[in-house]
């Protein structure tokens, strides 16, 4: 039976007699090892970091975009939380963990200044491999926290609750497993001391929903964004002393392109075309400004790699064509394998074209891959003296499979010349950056003659 508040009072009363200065304190303050004993306590403690966090996220907005969307993943998203996700029941506290992820929706609509409908916020908070931006949801990682917590410590646990005939794995937790999923449930029972077994499966039968219900457009972007290379711009330490720094322009477009976000308003691209709000149509319109400085940009970055490896080389070299007159976008001065110079030619094709999206909607990479073999074909007089490598990205970031390999082989050269460990990366990190900064360019250039222009001259 409760005992009532002036039995309690009475009892403090004999207790402080008995102890003098004993301090009488509230269940919502206890803790142990930093975690709240008690429901109240937990309810407490996520009220006051939501808080705080509120506040640190408001001095987001007064930085730059990319800088401040750096600054949210590493620092100020879910991982504050995983703490107390791991050591505590947070999962039962639904209406707390949704306020959390508000904060982190609103957030990010904020300082990448894009709207973020369910779908795209859906997107946004699964993992980069997956086709998101990497802020997770509280809400998907609280019971998975918990339960490989539980599972990794009961070892421990049982030991020390021994002599009480307590474990930590009772009647009441296996009722709380026989109510997720079969398929949501690692089998073995070492695998179940891994957070990302438990989340994993949650996060692919996300991903499933996502694409199942999306038509081509969508279902090309998912997949195009889910490949490791599409997301190498969001990994970089934004520098403009490196050339890593994106404006805002671009970090804006960058994050609507790959999470399907209202990028404009409808208007009339300078070839005539209707581009719709995505501004889609900019990524591939001939008459947009930023393709020939897309593929100057990267033959650059392709060039000077080449160099940093060890191998003079020259651009558009002449007296070197094919049939149709048109020159390979570079040479090696020396030899680059079998006594052979090697010719490369670079070209960025569009995921999302209406004449592309029926296939990169099946099949990652396939745009890309298709136009490696079109250079090899274009070039096949010029193999028979020279070695020939396609360099081919898509819009939105991926490459193809030939690429792939070039890429790789020519980063362990950087890196045995170098001695830059992280010498492939940091080459696919300024592409990607170069990749984003042109498809602002493409979709901004649809805009045609600046509108106020356009009034003082009529």
């Amino acid at each position: 039976m409760n005992s009532t508040a002036e039995e309690e009072d009475s009892m403090y009363a004999e207790i402080s007699n008995l102890l003098p200065g004993i301090r009488r304190v509230d269940e919502s303050s206890l803790e142990i090892l930093g975690t709240p004993i008690f429901e109240s306590g937990l309810r407490r403690m996520f009220s006051s970091k939501t808080e705080s966090l509120g506040l640190m996220c408001d001095r987001l907005k007064l930085m730059d975009v990319h800088p401040a969307l750096c600054v949210f993943k590493k620092s100020l998203d879910s991982s504050r939380f995983s703490y107390l996700l791991r050591s505590s029941k947070a999962f039962l506290l639904r209406d707390e963990l949704k306020g959390v992820d508000d904060l982190f929706r609103s957030t990010l609509e904020a300082i990448a200044n894009v709207k973020l409908d369910e779908f795209s916020w859906n997107q946004g908070s699964l993992p980069l491999a997956f086709g998101g931006l990497g802020i997770r949801k509280v809400e998907d990682l609280a019971l998975p926290a918990y339960l490989s917590s539980v599972y990794s410590s009961s070892s421990l646990s049982d030991k020390l609750l021994e002599k009480f005939g307590i474990k930590v794995i009772d009647d009441e937790f296996m009722r709380l497993v026989e109510g997720i999923p079969l398929d949501f449930v690692p089998e073995k029972f070492s695998d179940r001391k891994v957070q990302r077994n438990w989340d994993l499966p949650r996060i692919n039968s996300k991903f499933c929903e996502l694409f199942e219900s999306s038509e081509p457009t969508t279902r090309a972007r998912l997949l195009a964004s889910s490949t490791k290379e599409s997301s190498k711009w969001l990994q970089v330490v934004p520098s403009s002393q490196l050339g890593l720094l994106l404006d805002n322009n671009a970090a804006r477009i960058a994050v609507g392109l790959r999470l399907g976000s209202q990028l404009c308003e409808e208007h009339k691209c300078v070839c005539g075309v209707t581009v719709r709000k995505d501004g889609l149509h900019g990524l591939s319109c001939r008459s947009s400004a930023g393709r020939i400085s897309r593929h100057d940009e990267i033959n650059k970055i392709v060039s000077h790699a080449f160099s940093s490896a060890g191998f003079p080389n020259i651009i558009q070299p002449p007296g070197i064509s094919r049939d149709d007159g048109k020159r390979p976008d570079g040479m090696t001065l020396i030899p680059w394998s079998h006594g052979k110079s090697l010719l490369w030619d670079v070209t960025i094709r569009d995921t999302l074209a209406p004449s592309y999206v029926n296939q990169s909607s099946k099949e990652s990479r396939s745009i890309a891959d298709n136009a490696e073999r079109f250079k090899h074909n274009h070039y096949i007089l010029l193999k028979e003296n020279y070695l020939l490598t396609p360099i081919a990205f898509e819009t939105l970031g991926c490459m193809g499979p030939e690429t792939k390999k070039f890429i790789e082989k020519l980063g362990r050269l950087m890196k045995k010349s170098s001695g830059e460990e992280r010498a492939t990366d940091y080459l696919l990190q300024k592409i990607s950056i170069a990749i984003q900064r042109s498809n602002s360019a493409c979709i901004l250039g649809t805009l045609g003659r600046n509108r106020v222009d356009e009034f003082y001259l009529l």
